[in-house]
């Protein structure tokens, strides 16, 4: 555990400084559309009441049903949703494309890490929790952030959570484009809890069997990570009528496709990758 922790802060030291301009980003974008917003709402109820004024205006009973009734919390949700899947996805590329060099450009570094005296699927699980702890605070940092707002506009109006979440899912279900999430446990737990896990440990996979056979390698490790995503998709949108049913099929997905993927990732790691 110790040689695992050990390259995990190598690994770590590699991507701090993008990790933490990430997070300031995120923190940044959301703030200033939060900001906007609630101006947004300041200047209607200027408007309707005739009066000049500031953020106190956000305490009028105006403020609230506009709140309530209008967009403004579904609009907050769906762009801080987008600002955070950006990131995310950033993430996964950032993570994959240093993965992807280590067996490309033989530095010293990448070098050494394949050349001691140890198990070398260490370096894959230091590289994988690397990864997951990127996208964790990706996550961690943009639910901070709504509970943030989530109180400054119950702290204006009185909203409490129920509404904002019963606003959200409404909207969701009325929305062609369902740009956002549902928001109810299960997903919540599905999406951010394993599902990063499982795409980390799918896409790291994808590229050993890369660089683990020559003239196929891309296209079997492209079409593994394909097929990965299509069955997940799949059993997704077949089981999301029935929340028993969705979490069952998901769990059963994650236990094959995670499993799988880790005996595939330690058998090309020690008999066939070299560097």
């Amino acid at each position: 555990m110790s040689r695992i922790l050990t390259l995990y802060d190598i690994e770590f030291k590699r991507i701090k400084n993008i990790y933490f301009s990430i997070l300031g980003l995120l923190t940044i974008s959301n703030l200033i559309w939060f900001a906007y917003n609630l101006h947004s709402v300041a200047r209607q109820v200027q408007e309707i009441l005739n009066v000049r004024g500031g953020v106190g205006l956000l305490k009028s009973e105006e403020a609230y049903m506009i709140i309530k009734n209008g967009d403004l919390i579904y609009s907050l949700y769906v762009l801080s949703l987008f600002f955070m899947i950006l990131a995310l996805i950033w993430c996964l590329y950032y993570t994959l494309v240093i993965w992807y060099k280590d067996f490309s450009n033989k530095t010293k570094v990448v070098y050494t890490l394949f050349t001691l005296p140890y198990n070398k699927f260490n370096i894959f699980t230091s590289k994988l929790i690397t990864a997951v702890s990127f996208i964790y605070g990706v996550l961690v940092t943009q639910h901070i952030l709504w509970l943030i707002e989530i109180f400054i506009i119950k702290s204006f109006t009185g909203i409490n959570i129920s509404e904002i979440i019963h606003i959200i899912n409404y909207n969701n279900s009325m929305s062609f484009l369902f740009m956002g999430l549902p928001i109810y446990p299960l997903e919540i737990f599905m999406y951010y809890v394993l599902g990063p896990i499982l795409a980390v440990i799918v896409l790291f996979t994808g590229v050993l069997i890369h660089k683990s056979f020559d003239k196929l390698g891309g296209f079997l490790g492209l079409s593994y990570i394909t097929i990965a995503g299509f069955v997940y998709m799949f059993i997704s949108t077949t089981s999301m009528i029935f929340a028993d049913e969705l979490l069952k099929n998901h769990i059963l997905y994650y236990v094959i496709m995670g499993a799988l993927s880790l005996i595939i990732s330690y058998r090309l790691l020690n008999k066939r990758i070299h560097v």
